[in-house]
């Protein structure tokens, strides 16, 4: 019976330990996924942007595509399968970035910039493009903000290589 009750206590202790351990490891992967997927989309972009595009007949050059997302609609805590299918009008926007949210994803995700279209080299004001990505990691209904901004230049798509995080604890 005593030794049933220290094994018992020792489970318990172990537990108490582990669990506390185990969530604070779990929330920076939570949180990584977020970067990782704005880095693929900034590449993206860049890759795009630098590329030659036949638009009715004639070539042109520094192009970024339409404004898109987010998608999905609502960030899923738990995670979830995006299906780009159910989003016809951001599929074209995130096909040509070349990214597709990660399965499962915690997050929503969208980009826009205040142009669209080709030779935004030298527009002005700059084209800026934002890549956004915003979940509610532990599901209280207040959104983690993360925000990665690139500028047009003639040279090409230059991104900011500071991650704008806003409520990352919430």
């Amino acid at each position: 019976m005593v030794e049933t009750a220290l094994i018992i206590s020792l489970i318990g202790i172990v537990v108490v330990i582990a669990v506390p351990t185990f969530q604070r490891a779990l929330h920076p992967s939570k949180v990584s996924e977020a970067g990782i997927a704005l880095q693929q989309m900034v590449q993206g972009a860049e890759a795009y942007y630098d590329a030659v595009h036949e638009l009715e007949g004639e070539k042109h050059v520094q192009c970024l595509p339409k404004n898109a997302g987010p998608v999905p609609a609502e960030p899923d805590p738990k995670g979830t399968k995006v299906n780009m299918a159910v989003y016809p009008e951001a599929a074209p926007t995130f096909e040509a970035l070349g990214f597709a949210p990660p399965s499962p994803t915690r997050y929503r995700y969208s980009f826009s910039s205040n142009a669209q279209g080709c030779e935004l080299g030298n527009k002005r004001p700059a084209v800026i493009a934002h890549f956004v990505a915003e979940g509610d990691l532990d599901d209280d209904d207040e959104l983690s903000r993360f925000e990665r901004i690139a500028t047009a230049t003639h040279e090409g798509l230059k991104p900011d290589p500071l991650l704008v995080i806003e409520h990352r604890v919430e």
